[in-house]
């Protein structure tokens, strides 16, 4: 696993699909298999693994495939193959909260936000109560220290955000106007100043 890249990501894990496809097909089985058992979880029968190996690993690049079997979601993006944490409790893009940045505010039973206080990063000590959105189209913003904005969907991409976490990433809202994208950045004039402390997001998915 360690010759794949194995890495821990957002609600799951990955691995290089270039490493893994220099594999023989009967090792790419077992890994798929193993890999499950690897992290607690039960492990597909060969119905399931073979299709990840013919509808996932064979899908164009710029496609982003998935398999969802039990708790278990395997997906493409970036020549990384994901093998994700799933979740029955349906996303509402609709739901708002309110925030004071204090405690840890669970939006579900897997995606949850805390604040660290650090010296020049995070969102300025001068916000005291935010209001968190999720994506519904059209936003736009201007990450701190870039020349002009963008559209969310633009930076997600050049962020390199995967596909299934667009619409879940937090947005921050102060009296309408968007300051910050999840963990991600800080939008222009609400970055806290290199001698200030600041109040760094930390975003925490468990499953998608």
């Amino acid at each position: 696993m360690q010759a794949l890249e194995l890495k821990e990501e957002r609600a799951g894990w990955s691995i290089s699909i270039k490493a893994f496809l220099m594999l023989s097909p009967l090792r790419q089985k077992n890994i798929l298999r193993y890999w499950s058992e690897l992290q607690s979880l039960v492990p597909p029968g060969m119905t399931i693994i073979d299709e990840v190996l013919t509808s996932v690993l064979t899908a164009r690049q710029d496609a982003c495939p998935e398999v969802i079997w039990q708790s278990q979601r395997w997906s493409r993006f970036k020549n990384r193959l994901y093998l994700l944490q799933c979740t029955s409790q349906e996303f509402k893009a609709e739901q708002i909260f309110s925030w004071d940045m204090q405690n840890q505010l669970d939006l579900d039973v897997s995606n949850h936000l805390r604040v660290d206080k650090q010296k020049g990063q995070g969102i300025r000590s001068t916000v005291k109560q935010v209001e968190i959105r999720f994506r519904r189209g059209g936003e736009r913003c201007k990450p701190a220290g870039r020349s002009h904005s963008n559209s969310l969907k633009k930076l997600f991409l050049e962020y390199e955000l995967v596909p299934w976490l667009r619409d879940r990433v937090p947005l921050f809202y102060v009296d309408e106007q968007l300051i910050a994208v999840g963990d991600l950045w800080v939008c222009e004039d609400w970055l806290a100043g290199s001698d200030e402390i600041g109040q760094m997001i930390h975003w925490q998915v468990d499953s998608v």
